[in-house]
């Protein structure tokens, strides 16, 4: 059954106060509850026994990283009709803490990057990135895991922000909160239970900001070393204020195949019932199968595909995709390493009947110059094309930049 909707901006932030609330009663109680019952007293925690030391310890694993970037975009508008080109001086500060100790972890890292343009300096900003997570191992059946992720950009991060997305150039913030534990039955399976809530506001008039609440549960089960399957449920509902609101139920079976110790696949197959936005209901399926080879300690390659309807963030409309991506990192000598990868996605919105592809490439090249200096020297390209016109774009990104940490 839907939810009824609420229009305003104010009642967005007001149920995103009350999940985030509600989550962390849940976090607080997922934690209080198995260490009131475990006899291990000394590993109780809380916020005088784990945030303060954190934060004070010599010992947290502090790592502050400088860095100065020069990039030339050709496309800074993300558009065919207004494009604009331009170079780009960037000044970043980065703060990473990590904090291990024999049943926790604990590690919090801080991003703010200022970008100057040359020719436009009306385009100037200021994105800052926050992340957080804690894990928590009450015994050897019950463990936490809690994450938190927060963007503000003017531009999308990756291609998959890229494909399906309303194009243009224009702010947003993303918070992602969310909350697994588990618990092993056996030595050879477990039971998981997720939630997370995520908030995504849009600086556009004519995008809607949108809420996703998301609940589930797995079961896993390994057969042998080499093979393990699991059941899932996973329960979302997205919300537009203003706008209209879509649910989704899916179903699936998975599996995770080792051919050998560096060589394994992972395959899911699943049923996705779908109350959308236009009070219709589908049912369609859903599909994921990846590849990943760890060649050796110094080269890494991994292919994914995958295929379903889902809802994306700032379109009020079921989006049926197929997108296929492929990453490859090196360690070509102790001090440089490099990255290569490519994606390609093909989708259409449902109702809208907007069809749009993209396809994008991208290389980075890291340097060691000394212990704690490093040069990196990145290219990519993007290229969406669309039935409607002014989705329709190419962009071409270079840069290279010096960082330092301490």
């Amino acid at each position: 059954m839907k939810l009824p909707n609420r229009d305003g901006t104010f009642c967005l932030f007001f149920r995103a106060i009350k999940i985030t609330f509600k989550l962390l009663c849940l976090i607080f109680f997922f934690i209080s509850f198995p260490a009131k019952m475990s006899n291990r007293n000394q590993d109780s925690f809380g916020v005088k026994q784990i945030i303060l030391p954190f934060l004070f310890a010599q010992d947290n694993g502090l790592k502050i990283t400088a860095s100065v970037n020069q990039s030339y975009d050709d496309n800074i508008t993300y558009s065919a009709n207004n494009t604009k080109s331009d170079y780009v001086s960037s000044v970043g500060i980065n703060l990473n803490a990590n904090r291990q100790e024999k049943l926790r972890i604990l590690s919090l890292d801080l991003g703010l990057t200022h970008h100057l343009y040359w020719r436009y300096s009306g385009f100037d900003n200021t994105s800052f990135t926050a992340e957080g997570s804690f894990s928590q191992e009450f015994d050897k059946y019950n463990r936490i895991n809690i994450r938190n992720s927060f963007r503000y950009a003017d531009e999308p991060s990756s291609f998959e922000d890229e494909f399906g997305r309303t194009s243009g150039r224009y702010s947003y913030y993303r918070n992602n909160l969310s909350l697994e534990y588990s618990y092993d039955l056996t030595k050879q399976s477990l039971v998981i239970s997720r939630v997370s809530a995520e908030l995504y506001d849009v600086n556009r008039n004519d995008l809607s900001d949108s809420y996703l609440w998301r609940i589930g549960g797995e079961y896993d089960y390994a057969f042998s070393s080499k093979i393990l399957t699991y059941l899932l449920y996973d329960f979302a509902y997205r919300d537009f204020s203003p706008g209209k609101d879509a649910s989704f139920h899916l179903f699936a079976l998975g599996t995770r195949y080792f051919f050998s110790s560096q060589l394994y696949s992972d395959t899911r197959l699943g049923l996705n019932l779908i109350d959308s936005f236009n009070n219709k209901t589908y049912t369609k399926r859903s599909l994921y199968a990846s590849l990943t080879n760890e060649f050796d300690a110094n080269t890494r390659a991994s292919f994914s595909f995958s295929q379903e309807y889902t809802a994306n963030r700032d379109t009020q409309d079921l989006f049926n995709y197929r997108q296929l991506s492929i990453i490859l990192g090196r360690q070509i000598t102790s001090r440089l390493r490099t990255g290569l990868s490519a994606f390609y996605g093909k989708g259409k919105y449902t109702v809208l009947n907007i069809k749009d592809t993209l396809q994008g490439a991208g290389v980075g090249l890291e340097y060691d110059l000394w212990h704690n200096w490093k040069v990196v020297c990145r290219y990519s390209y993007s290229e969406t094309d669309s039935n409607v016109k002014n989705r329709q774009y190419q962009r071409n990104y270079a840069s290279v930049g010096l960082s330092a940490w301490f």
